[in-house]
């Protein structure tokens, strides 16, 4: 492409990154899918650009065009140079010498990035022992020091353990750490606060602010977070199918917007000094704050509250009883110097939930809600205390009867990756539990349900 639109000349020389008519499209049998369309954006050292929009909308196809990860089927066309070098195009060899010391990503799904066959201390370690050429006693000793410094309790002794043995928010943040070892100078993060707690998240943001003020670090911030982008970045790029739909300073984009689809993703993010509940707003249409949809949602909160008052007032059985629920974990082996360590995981925890109603476990990440949430389900080998579901306790069920159980509590995992077989197509995934509980549907009923659903 050519550099004659939307980046002025004088900027483009002075920046770290200059983007010019970026397109990537994959083609299909029948149509081809564009999913980045002539995009334009200079960053420029210790700068911090925003790339917001819904799912699906280019972002993180832009990031991989970038980081030269777009895999074999996609096309991609136009230009990137980061410090001077054109980023498209480069061979292998060549961008391995920059990814990971000059330019980092950090990844949405935490779980792609680590390696299950290795401990936490040997993928660090390995990052510097390339990049850096540091020998592996002083590699895992820099190691622990990042994952200190991005609050991993206890982060000498993680370094021994593997991704599985911990939480989604504890991976994310190893995964941060990693990526910032080499102190690179161009940091692209992939919604890299999804899976933290606030008190976390703040801590994280606040890392990356005090990286880029050590070492002028340019941040590539891809987000869905609209109060992410107002407290970090200096610059924000909106983006729709594959397109820019608004560009400008945080104030012009927040303040000022002239895009109706921007005006319509700032709606529809939840005010807290509302004067009362109301529905988002749907991005992609036009509804106003008092639409009958808002007072259909209004009765329906009446409605529940009064229900939830009218079981307990009528001292109905609870749904879900959980009693006195204890999870302890070993941590480590018995040695000559000490004997075995123990993890209390859950320390007596009990709770009811009435029909129709929602109970919210929060917590900060590693507190232990979703090994709380496994016990209850029954998918852990050992618990103590006491689950009843629909006044059977489910600790006491035979296999056979708790599978049958099972169709009446439901999970939704924090990582969908880990819970979609790769081997299965979507329509497969979707009807498994239609084959184990409904098998004498025939599988053009099963599809339709799977199509409505």
């Amino acid at each position: 492409g050519t550099a004659e639109m939307s980046v002025p000349a004088s900027q483009a020389a002075t920046s770290l990154l200059t983007v010019v008519d970026l397109n990537v499209s994959y083609r299909g049998e029948r149509t081809t899918v564009e999913a980045v369309r002539d995009l334009d954006f200079v960053l420029s050292a210790g700068e911090t650009l925003g790339i917001v929009g819904e799912s699906g909308s280019g972002k993180t196809q832009t990031a991989l065009a970038l980081m030269g990860l777009l895999p074999e089927t996609a096309e991609q066309s136009g230009s990137a140079v980061f410090r001077g070098q054109e980023l498209l195009g480069l061979t292998q060899a060549e961008l391995n010498r920059i990814r990971g010391s000059a330019m980092s990503m950090i990844f949405q799904d935490p779980m792609t990035s680590l390696n299950p066959h290795l401990t936490i201390g040997k993928q660090m370690a390995r990052v510097l022992e390339r990049h850096q050429g540091i020998a592996r006693k002083s590699a895992l000793g820099e190691a622990a020091r990042m994952l200190d410094a991005v609050r991993v309790p206890e982060a000498s002794a993680r370094l021994k353990q593997y991704p599985h043995e911990m939480s989604g928010g504890m991976r994310q943040r190893i995964m941060i750490a990693t990526a910032l070892l080499c102190r690179p100078e161009l940091l692209i993060a992939d919604e890299p606060t999804t899976a933290l707690d606030v008190t976390v998240q703040a801590q994280i943001l606040e890392l990356m602010q005090e990286l880029q003020r050590d070492l002028g670090t340019a941040l590539l911030l891809i987000t869905h977070d609209m109060g992410v982008v107002a407290s970090v970045c200096d610059r924000v790029l909106v983006m729709r199918d594959g397109q820019q739909r608004e560009a400008g300073t945080v104030d012009q984009v927040f303040y000022s917007p002239t895009n109706t689809y921007t005006r319509e993703l700032l709606a529809a993010v939840p005010r807290l000094d509302a004067a009362q509940p109301r529905r988002l707003a749907v991005v992609g249409t036009s509804q106003t704050q008092n639409s009958p949809a808002d007072a259909s949602a209004k009765t329906t909160i009446e409605n529940h509250d009064q229900d939830v008052a009218s079981a307990q007032a009528a001292e109905e059985p609870m749904l879900l009883s959980a009693d006195d629920i204890r999870v302890v974990f070993a941590a480590g082996r018995a040695t000559m110097f000490g004997p075995r360590r123990f993890l209390k995981a859950v320390d007596g925890v009990s709770f009811g939930l009435a029909r129709g109603e929602t109970l919210g476990v929060v917590g900060e990440s590693g507190c232990g809600k979703s090994t709380l949430a496994r016990a209850v389900l029954q998918l852990l080998d050992h618990y103590d205390g006491r689950v009843t579901l629909l006044g059977r306790d489910l600790g006491e069920l035979s296999a056979e009867a708790l599978k049958a159980q099972r169709q009446n509590m439901q999970v939704v995992f924090q990582d969908p990756l880990a819970s979609l077989d790769p081997r299965m197509t979507v329509g497969d995934i979707v009807g498994e539990p239609l084959r184990t509980f409904q098998p004498n549907l025939s599988r053009a009923d099963r599809l339709a349900a799977v199509r409505t659903m």
